[in-house]
């Protein structure tokens, strides 16, 4: 059986028994994701928390969704979208209006940021557990504070 017939089989296997739910697809090359740790997911639920209090009423806070095509995605921590975006799991041109990443110890600052810009996020916020600081970046023209969400969020973290 050659490398292909076997990827293939495992990302099927994987889809089937829905343990694909943080794999990405980088240029039409498959990443197999592990599930975060413990400390990882309760930054990404207190920042949904925050998000959910700031954000209007059109739009809907959630976790993970996946940004860009089905041969070239990233998958967001958290995430805001329209309200009118519905439960769609794909986030295409404009559709995620916030994305957020919890870095991962051996996880590169900056690793989404170009692609989530070239899809039409928003807001990219990021949070780096090990340096304890949240950096927020305008994009597609949105009008924010970054140090504002910076300062508040890093605080309700209690980065501070």
């Amino acid at each position: 059986m050659n490398d292909a017939v076997v990827a293939e089989a495992l990302i099927a296997e994987r889809k089937r028994l829905g343990h694909d739910r943080h794999d990405e697809v980088h240029a039409g090359r498959y990443i197999v994701n592990a599930a975060p740790n413990f400390r990882h997911n309760r930054l990404v639920a207190q920042t949904v928390i925050w998000l959910d209090q700031h954000c209007g009423d059109d739009e809907y806070v959630g976790d993970t969704v996946n940004v860009g095509p089905s041969d070239d995605f990233r998958i967001t921590d958290a995430c805001v979208r329209a309200e009118s975006a519905g439960d769609a799991l794909w986030a295409l041109d404009g559709a995620c209006r916030v994305a957020v990443d919890v870095l991962s110890p051996d996880e590169a600052p900056d690793a989404k940021l170009s692609h989530y810009a070239s899809h039409g996020v928003g807001v990219y916020i990021e949070v780096d557990p090990g340096a304890a600081t949240v950096r927020a970046v305008e994009l597609a023209g949105w009008h924010v504070e970054p140090d504002v969400i910076e300062s508040q969020l890093a605080a309700h973290l209690g980065f501070d």
